[in-house]
C-alpha cells in the first residue's frame, strides 16, 4: 500500500512539475501529424493545465475550458469533464477540425510524459493527442 501511494504521489508530482502551468501546443492527433490534419484556416490547438485541476486552450477556432475529473487524483484515471467553448464562427474546414479535436479530447483516459512530449491516451493506452511545450 505504501509503495502504491508513493508511486501515485510521484506520478501526480511529475504531472504538476512537468505540465501544469505551461502551455503545450498540439503536434499530432490520433497518430496523424498536426500539419497534415489541420486546415490552414485553423489555429493550432493548445492545452494549459492548471494546478487546481482546470484545463484550457485553443481548440482550432474557439477557446475551451474544462476540469479534470477528480478520480484522476484518487485512482490514476484522467478524464475531462464537459467543456465550455467560446462561440466564434470559422471556415467549415476549421470548425470540422475543431470538433475532431474536442471529441478526441473527450476520449482521454490517461496520459504519458516523456522528455518534451505530453501525450493524452485512451483507455487502451493508445495515443490520441500529442503536445510539446509552446515556444
Amino acid at each position: 500500500m505504501h509503495n502504491q501511494l508513493t508511486a501515485l504521489v510521484a506520478l501526480v508530482l511529475t504531472l504538476v512539475v512537468t505540465v501544469a502551468g505551461c502551455t503545450h501546443t498540439q503536434t499530432a492527433i490520433e497518430g496523424e501529424p498536426i500539419g497534415d490534419a489541420m486546415p490552414e484556416s485553423s489555429r493550432r490547438p493548445t492545452i494549459s493545465l492548471e494546478r487546481g485541476g482546470g484545463a484550457a486552450g485553443v481548440a482550432g477556432v474557439n477557446r475551451y475550458s474544462t476540469l479534470v475529473e477528480p478520480e484522476f487524483f484518487a485512482g490514476g484515471a484522467y478524464r475531462f469533464r464537459e467543456m465550455a467553448t467560446s462561440r466564434m464562427a470559422g471556415p467549415p474546414e476549421a470548425m470540422a477540425f475543431e470538433q475532431r479535436f474536442l471529441s478526441t479530447l473527450k476520449q482521454v483516459r490517461s496520459y504519458s510524459i516523456d522528455p518534451g512530449v505530453f501525450a493524452l491516451l485512451d483507455g487502451d493506452g493508445r495515443e490520441l493527442l500529442r503536445f510539446t511545450p509552446a515556444e
